[in-house]
């Protein structure tokens, strides 16, 4: 459990909602894809150069997304009171209060057929 205050509310998360997830992995998926093209002419690819690729590919509307979807507002208040800030904490505890890599780990994996 965690809590963001925001334009004077206090929100406290203590569930991620299917909602959440879904938007939240929209946008991740979205990002790295752009993230990836751009990388594609480069012959190695550092660490750095991917996150930079990353975060320059999130639109304005893909962190209004996330904002909205780390506290589970509504986009409207996400705009009115954005702020990287709370933008950063809200997503830095979300991805300590829900593994969502290991979530998708365990879900792509469940989806690979095995060898028998």
């Amino acid at each position: 459990m965690f809590q963001v205050e925001v334009g004077g509310q206090t929100f406290v998360v203590d569930r991620v909602t299917p909602a959440q997830v879904s938007a939240i992995l929209r946008i991740v998926s979205r990002a790295n894809l752009k993230a990836r093209k751009t990388l594609t002419s480069l012959e190695e690819v550092s660490d750095s150069d991917y996150i930079w690729a990353f975060l320059g590919s999130l639109s304005e509307e893909d962190l209004i997304d996330l904002a909205a979807a780390s506290i589970g507002c509504d986009k409207k208040f996400a705009e009115e009171h954005f702020d990287l800030r709370w933008v950063v904490t809200a997503v830095g505890g979300l991805l300590k209060h829900v593994d969502i890599a290991g979530v998708v780990t365990n879900f792509t994996s469940a989806l690979v057929p095995t060898e028998d």
